[in-house]
Order: C-alpha cells, then structure tokens, then sequence
C-alpha cells in the first residue's frame, strides 16, 4: 500500500516485527562488513574468547554462519532489569530463548524504525548468576568474569569505534 499523500518523498521509519530478515540487503551487508572489521580481535584475544555452541572461527563473532536466513537460530530474550535473574527465571528462559539481556530487543526496534543500522554483538557476562554455586555468591562471580572479558570488550568496541570512523557509506 502506497504512504499517505501528505508523507510522500519524506523519510520514514519502517517497523520490523523480527529484527531483520534474510532479504533486507543493507541489514545483510551491514552484518557482513562488521564481522570482516571484528575478525582481528579473535585473532588478537582467542585465548580469551570462548565460542558458543556451533561457533568456530570461520564465523565468529556470528553464532554459527555469516550467511542470513529467515529462519531463527539465535534467539534474545529480553528481561526487566539491572538485576539477576532468580532461579525460576532462569529455568523458564533456557524454554525460551538463548540470550538473556534487559535492552537489545528495545535498542533493535527503535533502530529498525529510525532506519539505523544495528548489529547486535553479545559479550556474555552474565552466565546465569542466578543459578551460581560460586563461594563467593553471584555477584562476586559476576565480577570476575566481567573483569576476565573486559579486555575483549574493550577490544571489540574500539575495534568497531574505528571501523565506524571510517565507513563513508551508510
């Protein structure tokens, strides 16, 4: 269906209901350019990185393919926060889902209507802490564990700061 009459020839925001799908050629090329600009950061931190289930470094930082379907492979769930989750939580979540976060999903749709571009890059640091048996309770093995991925994550932010930088095509 064609715009309104009054909102021909202006910019507008489109809305995905998925965040992005197989056919949207600036979404695809945008996810591809990032993983070519990301690949040095394995290369630099790979005895930091810890792969996903499926994930080597032929598609990293993908989950398990550089190429796009239509299909779901990966799928984020998106919880109230900043807070742990509690142990049903949890529970409920691994039938749902396969990332847990508190602003992805938002940030995407918000994004996806301003015609923004958006790659959702995941650096786990909450391996579900509301399941942890770590002596020193779940806030002190969240601490360590930001503390032994910071440095990769800073790595992939200033990676893909200056990548950003000198990208003259939007």
């Amino acid at each position: 269906r064609p715009p309104p009459a009054e909102t021909r020839g202006r910019e507008q925001g489109r809305i995905h209901f998925a965040p992005a799908t197989g056919d949207d050629k600036e979404w695809v090329d945008f996810r591809a350019w990032v993983q070519r600009e990301l690949i040095p950061v394995l290369s630099d931190h790979k005895d930091k990185i810890v792969m996903a289930k499926g994930q080597n470094a032929e598609v990293w930082p993908c989950v398990d393919s550089p190429t796009v379907g239509n299909d779901v492979k990966c799928a984020y769930l998106q919880t109230p926060g900043p807070r742990f989750e509690t142990r049903s939580e949890i529970k409920g979540y691994r039938q749902l889902g396969d990332i847990v976060g508190m602003t992805c999903a938002s940030e995407w749709t918000l994004a996806s209507e301003l015609k923004l571009p958006y790659v959702l890059i995941c650096a786990i640091d909450n391996s579900a802490n509301g399941l942890s048996t770590h002596a020193g309770g779940p806030v002190q093995e969240y601490l360590d564990h930001k503390g032994a991925i910071s440095t990769v994550t800073g790595a992939l932010v200033r990676a893909l700061t200056m990548a950003l930088s000198r990208r003259e095509v939007w």
